[in-house]
């Protein structure tokens, strides 16, 4: 007795909630007689027509790098120190020394920039190979500022030269860790 009570009631809410989803929707002529949406859309520097498609605004190509100097002090100062890097591994010796973590932390939006842009690449291929070529840097950083250069040579072919050029620079220590790690890009 008591499951046809639930299921009566059960039934009766759903009639229920149908005709209430009926009664509620309005009709075609109301529809029609509604405000259109509104098509001007003020932001926080301007008006804009939204009814209108957008113009895509096209940027100019860029004739001086968005790498600004601030940016690469920064890098330059965070160029890991061999003692540095020995001190941040007998601290922990089972963590990435924290020296090398700030560093490339800190060249990871310069990489970013220099993929999308030829000035910003050959900004950054100068500080790469001034850290490559530095025998107080640690040999890893040196390794991946090896690496890095590489990198940005796939994405701009005109590097290339470059890349070779500093491969023939760095000492054969890291070319060797370079091998080692399976680190060079060809």
């Amino acid at each position: 007795m008591k499951l046809k009570h639930i299921v009566a009631g059960f039934v009766i809410l759903l009639l229920g909630g149908l005709f209430l989803n009926i009664y509620e929707r309005p009709n075609l002529a109301q529809q029609e007689q509604t405000e259109p949406p509104a098509t001007i859309v003020t932001t926080a520097d301007e008006k804009v027509d939204v009814s209108r498609p957008m113009e895509k605004k096209k940027m100019p190509a860029r004739s001086v790098s968005s790498i600004t100097t601030s940016e690469i002090k920064k890098l330059r100062n965070s160029f890991p120190d061999k003692s540095e890097v020995r001190a941040d591994v007998e601290k922990n010796p089972h963590r990435t020394p924290e020296s090398l973590v700030i560093f490339a932390t800190n060249m990871g939006p310069l990489m970013e920039k220099a993929y999308k842009s030829d000035k910003d690449a050959d900004v950054l291929i100068k500080v790469l190979h001034d850290c490559a070529t530095d025998d107080n840097v640690a040999r890893s950083a040196r390794a991946l500022c090896v690496k890095n250069v590489d990198k940005i040579a796939k994405t701009h072919p005109q590097m290339k030269g470059k890349a070779e050029e500093l491969r023939s620079d760095v000492s054969p220590e890291v070319l060797k860790l370079l091998e080692k790690r399976n680190m060079m890009m060809r």
